[in-house]
């Protein structure tokens, strides 16, 4: 399955977050981590996401 916005994700640095923007031609997304701060991470450091209707932390890839 591939990434798209809204998806809750880990990342392999330990870090929860939001998708809300997809660089599929870099490969990069980017993930919002709180109300003010996004970053931008390679996609291959997503390691985990969490399936929709799922309230448990996401599942690691």
């Amino acid at each position: 399955k591939s990434l798209k916005k809204g998806d809750k994700v880990l990342t392999a640095g330990g870090i929860y977050g939001v998708v809300v923007g997809i660089s599929d031609a870099e490969s990069k997304v980017v993930v919002r981590i709180d109300e003010n701060t996004k970053v931008e991470i390679a996609k291959a450091y997503v390691v985990g996401v969490k399936p929709e209707g799922q309230t448990e932390q996401p599942v690691v890839k």
